[in-house]
């Protein structure tokens, strides 16, 4: 093997890496971001709907 081949190799770890590192970080959000619209969406419905709910905030 070459040194540039034992470079890319090398790079292509690296980079594999970074982005599934990314990748779960943007899953994480997701989740989280999920989460609390769904809570969001319980709280107006338990407070009557969209409407009524947006009328009791002062």
């Amino acid at each position: 093997m070459h040194e540039q081949d034992y470079f890319n190799e090398i790079k292509n770890i690296i980079e594999n890496v970074e982005v599934n590192k990314k990748v779960r970080e943007y899953k994480n959000n997701y989740d989280d971001l999920m989460a609390k619209w769904n809570i969001g969406k319980l709280l107006v419905k338990a407070q009557g709907g969209e409407t009524r709910a947006s009328m009791e905030i002062t």
